[in-house]
């Protein structure tokens, strides 16, 4: 079963937000059978799970704090008066309270367990009869050792051992200098470990998630260097740290045994926490711009809560809290009426800005409805707090992204007009290169790029082409012609420069890249073109275009790159016998009807050729050169039944290849022809059977 928060909790954000303290609760409902019996008897039954004391016990105040329990449990026992509250309450005091709590035990346990749920009670003292006329002390408490407490647990436990039937009466003394709060629940132990381990898992998840955004912001700041993010992680930290300290998690497991600052945790950490979110709310809005009557009011706010950290240490925590809620209303206050000006004023920041107050205050009033009784217990309106606060530390942090991603396009908006304002960078653009050429010319602007500059380097070169683009373009307009191609080399240039590549030149429908990285790098990214062109195809088939085909050559070598031209007008260049094979390879695709052809050098620089498929084509000569270079069909990225006729045709193709290298052209025949058998389509291979069927002769 979710476990109520602290009392003071609740009380604390009234003061934040509805200006008022509860001080009173409705009395609880009992049933007929129990006024009948007395209401000073507390019947513990196996039936109970979690049993609020509060109302059934009696009090006494100690003003002089002189009392012992002799005293009150003797001459003082018609002293006390019935608590009417199911969680007596009694504002601020010093003096000392005494509780007096009959209880009979109706369970099969020997041992119950009495809950106080305020941790900030400073000292707390346990009378019980030992049998013989004298009571067994136990004392705990805020400002005593964490060692004291018989159960480690956010809140005071104290272990009743009590007979089966039996029926004592313990007397409880709570001294503190804040709110004199105590809340009063009596458990089985079964029981209450099963209750505060799910409610352990569920505050670890608030807190762990309020940690993640804090680290998560903190990385935004160290990657924007935008102060709003401090702000933002200031108030978050501090807002946790107040949770966890109403919760009673942080005296136990952040600052245990440091008494002195139990006593100044919550308002040193109340007036950070408002100081905080201030400062975050005015960057966050804008507000010297776009709220400047109410900046002055928020300034005051934050020189207040400023001077409030130094004055908690001087003044009693008594006056301090009233005067820290009434700062944080004010507070914030004036930064919901900025956000609403700012919305009014169709600023988008300030939606985020209001949704996310929203969505805690939402959940601050299901849970006070909650308290009231008005709202059943379950498990949203128990955790509603925790539920809205933590869905406005997302909202804020989500507007603060939205915030700091709308300054930088403005930014990117503001340079980018800079930059087709300025005359030095107009000019460079008429000297345009591609931008990877500046890594390879190591120069740090195209500014930079002069007349002559080149290098040398192995990279692997991609031509392609499109067929028959001439006898397209003829039935085309010249509108037409250049949508077209614009069309084609959008979906074409993501895919070269997704693979690290880059294109140097595109002369009318050809592209010539370049891969200075992997050979792999290229092959992959002419796979991919061929792939993407399918697609391309079903989209012109469905708007009754033609189809596209191409062809794509690939080559590795060295070339240098450089530029040549004039002073007033240069381009980029690559210049080598590499770049005119890649070329020649490229022109070859369309005699043999293959899509992609590649040199023996590039499969040779191939990390894995095993990867692709591919069979050997043919031997091509360089213009001027005498040796041959091998050249190899890769048919990945074709249709599946295409590819599914090349793969199973490889072997015989090959083969009827080795035989027409060494001119046996009758053998050959035999092979090409069982792969015409299988595919008709293959290009190659006829061109291959006519070929060999002529030298046959």
């Amino acid at each position: 079963m979710p476990r109520l928060i602290s009392m003071r909790f609740k009380v604390i954000i009234l003061y934040i937000f509805f200006f008022f303290c509860i001080s009173n609760r409705l009395p609880a409902q009992e049933s007929e059978n129990e006024q009948a019996h007395g209401r000073s008897v507390i019947n513990v039954t196996s039936e109970i799970e979690e049993l609020n004391i509060g109302s059934r016990v009696y009090y006494l105040v100690d003003p002089t704090k002189s009392l012992t329990v002799d005293d009150v449990s003797e001459e003082l026992d018609s002293a006390f008066q019935e608590s009417k509250q199911e969680t007596p309450n009694f504002g601020f005091s010093t003096e000392a309270h005494w509780f007096r709590i009959r209880i009979r035990n109706l369970t099969r346990s020997n041992l119950l367990l009495l809950e106080i749920r305020n941790p900030y009670l400073a000292h707390l003292r346990l009378y019980i009869p030992d049998g013989n006329g004298l009571y067994i002390e136990k004392s705990t408490g805020e400002q005593e050792l964490v060692e004291s407490r018989e159960i480690s647990y956010r809140h005071f436990i104290f272990k009743v051992p009590i007979e089966q039937n039996q029926e004592i009466t313990i007397y409880l003394r709570a001294v503190t200098n804040a709110m004199m709060e105590v809340p009063l629940f009596i458990w089985l132990p079964d029981h209450f470990h099963d209750v505060t381990r799910t409610e352990s898992y569920i505050l670890g998840i608030y807190y762990g998630f309020l940690i993640v955004m804090i680290i998560y912001n903190l990385f935004l700041f160290v990657s924007t260097y935008d102060r709003t993010y401090i702000y933002y992680i200031g108030y978050v930290l501090f807002f946790l740290l107040i949770q966890m300290s109403l919760n009673g998690f942080a005296q136990i497991n952040v600052w245990p045994n440091y008494l002195g600052w139990e006593k100044l945790s919550m308002p040193i950490l109340l007036s950070f926490a408002l100081l905080f979110f201030i400062l975050f709310s005015i960057n966050f809005l804008n507000s010297p711009l776009n709220t400047p009557k109410i900046f002055n009011l928020m300034r005051l706010s934050i020189v207040c809560s400023f001077l409030m950290i130094p004055a908690a240490i001087l003044i009693d925590v008594k006056v301090s809290l009233p005067i820290l809620g009434i700062l944080n209303g004010f507070g914030l206050s004036s930064a919901l009426i900025s956000a609403f000006i700012c919305v009014a004023n169709k600023i988008r920041a300030a939606r985020f800005y209001l949704l996310s107050f929203s969505a805690f205050i939402t959940g601050a009033a299901i849970f006070i409805l909650w308290v009231f009784g008005i709202l059943p217990r379950n498990f949203f309106t128990v955790w509603s707090m925790q539920i809205g606060s933590a869905l406005e530390v997302v909202l804020l942090s989500f507007g603060l992204a939205d915030k700091i991603n709308t300054m930088k396009r403005e930014q990117v908006d503001l340079q980018e007009k800079t930059i087709k304002d300025h005359e030095r960078l107009v000019e460079a653009f008429g000297r345009f290169v591609p931008l990877e050429f500046l890594s390879f010319l190591d120069r740090m602007d195209i500014a930079q790029v002069e007349l002559g500059d080149h290098v040398e380097k192995e990279m692997t070169i991609l031509f392609s082409d499109i067929r028959s683009f001439t006898e397209m373009s003829e039935g085309m307009s010249p509108e037409a012609t250049f949508k077209f191609l614009n069309s084609y080399f959008k979906r074409m240039n993501p895919i070269i420069r997704s693979n690290k590549g880059f294109i140097d030149k595109l002369i009318g429908d050809a592209i010539m890249a370049l891969f200075p990285f992997s050979a792999d790098n290229a092959l992959e990214a002419a796979i991919e073109m061929q792939r993407e062109l399918r697609l391309y195809n079903q989209h012109r088939l469905r708007s009754s275009y033609d189809s596209v085909n191409i062809g794509i050559g690939l080559h590795t070598g060295r070339l240098i790159l450089g530029t040549i031209g004039s002073p007033e007008r240069m381009d980029s260049t690559v210049i080598s016998d590499s770049v005119n094979l890649a070329s020649r390879i490229e022109s070859l695709t369309k005699k043999y009807g293959c899509t992609i052809l590649i040199s023996e050098k590039t499969l040779q620089n191939l990390s894995d050729p095993s990867r692709y498929n591919f069979r050997v084509i043919d031997r091509v000569r360089v213009k001027g050169k005498k040796e041959t270079v091998a050249v190899f069909h890769v048919f990945d990225g074709i249709s599946g039944y295409m590819f599914d006729f090349f793969n199973k045709t490889k072997g015989d193709f090959e083969r009827g290849i080795n035989c027409y290298i060494n001119r046996d052209y009758a053998g050959g025949l035999q092979y090409f022809q069982k792969v015409l058998d299988v595919n008709p389509m293959d290009t190659a291979a006829e061109l291959y059977f006519q070929r060999g069927l002529m030298r046959s002769m």
